[in-house]
């Protein structure tokens, strides 16, 4: 039997579209191409911040909560809770998008 005369010719591969969408977005990111040492640094330093924050903002809950009479286990447990949503929140707040620049 010969092969139907209507059948369809091979598909041929298609052409990476991304870089042809993607345009200035298709760049890698300048981070990514720094030492491994300089962005462990940067990395270590931004946690550090959050935890910093983190535990001032306990150490202030904790004497706000002594001071208005609350009993020191409960001034524990919340503070303790402040310090740890405080940079669990930073850390959240870093993966949303920033505003766009005014042009």
């Amino acid at each position: 039997m010969s092969p139907c005369r209507h059948a369809e010719p091979p598909l041929r591969a298609l052409p990476d579209l991304r870089a042809a969408l993607m345009g200035r977005h298709n760049t890698p990111d300048p981070a990514a191409q720094l030492p491994v040492r300089t962005r462990l640094g940067r990395f270590l330093l931004r946690w550090l911040g959050r935890i910093g924050l983190g535990l001032v903002a306990g150490a202030c809950t904790l004497g706000v909560l002594l001071w208005a009479g609350t009993s020191w286990t409960a001034s524990l447990w919340i503070a303790g809770t402040v310090a740890v949503i405080i940079p669990v929140a930073a850390w959240l707040a870093s993966t949303v998008p920033g505003p766009d620049p005014h042009r």
